[in-house]
């Protein structure tokens, strides 16, 4: 009998790979630099923006250094990136 794998394949085979635009992972996290966000109102919305997509188990936004980190399941890289884009937020 085979063995099931939690993530898809290719997950493994490129462990160092920076997801493109429109990928999909599943049971991951995904890190971004939000630039723009100043105080704890633009923080709250890039947070509500990124959790209204399907599959988004956590965020994390540290507001000093821009960093975002979103967990969850089939996480759509290029979903969250227009979310962030929709809180009128750019993306380094």
């Amino acid at each position: 009998m085979r063995d099931i794998l939690p993530y898809p394949q290719w997950v493994y085979f490129r462990p160092h790979h920076r997801y493109l635009v429109g990928d999909v992972v599943s049971n991951r996290e995904l890190s971004y630099t939000v630039v723009g966000m100043t105080c704890d109102h633009c923080k709250k919305a890039v947070m509500e923006a990124i959790e209204q997509l399907g599959g988004v188990t956590a965020v994390d936004v540290d507001l000093m250094s821009g960093h975002v980190v979103v967990r969850g399941a089939n996480l759509s890289d290029g979903a969250v990136r227009a979310a962030i884009r929709e809180a009128r937020y750019e993306i380094e």
